[in-house]
């Protein structure tokens, strides 16, 4: 899941998206899927995200609906440092979209901790903690 900028069109959102795709898992031949996604509408307004999908093993397409699938898995790229490569390269994408939008803003990977910020990391409430938060319930890892 990557967090997008509410302000961009869904055509820079999903260019960010996708520039940022091919350059992790394309260029390798490996496949990804792209969804943007809409904040829900009891949610957050800004919370404007894409949903990204890919496999380690190889793909290509070898006609419409048909691909031919390779036996071995890229294990090369699943690693930590492959990783952090990945929150490298869409903070650039972002930073990218960021000037190309008039915006100029400069996006990192670098986490909260290492920026030396005092915050502490949240955790994820889920749907149905959700849906209680939002209707007035007490919920406490909210």
């Amino acid at each position: 899941v990557l967090a997008l900028d509410y302000r961009w069109s869904n055509e820079q959102q999903f260019q960010t998206t996708r520039e940022w795709a091919e350059e992790c898992f394309g260029k390798h031949g490996l496949p990804y899927a792209i969804a943007l996604h809409a904040p829900d509408p009891d949610g957050d307004p800004r919370n404007w995200h894409a949903h990204v999908m890919s496999s380690y093993r190889p793909m290509t397409r070898v006609g419409p609906n048909e691909w031919e699938v390779a036996e071995a898995l890229r294990t090369d790229l699943d690693n930590p440092r492959s990783m952090q490569l990945l929150r490298e390269n869409f903070a650039r994408a972002m930073t990218r979209m960021s000037r190309e939008a008039g915006q100029c803003e400069r996006h990192t990977a670098l986490s909260h901790a290492a920026r030396g910020l005092p915050v502490e990391p949240q955790q994820h409430l889920g749907e149905a903690r959700t849906r209680k938060a939002r209707s007035g319930e007490y919920v406490a890892a909210n």
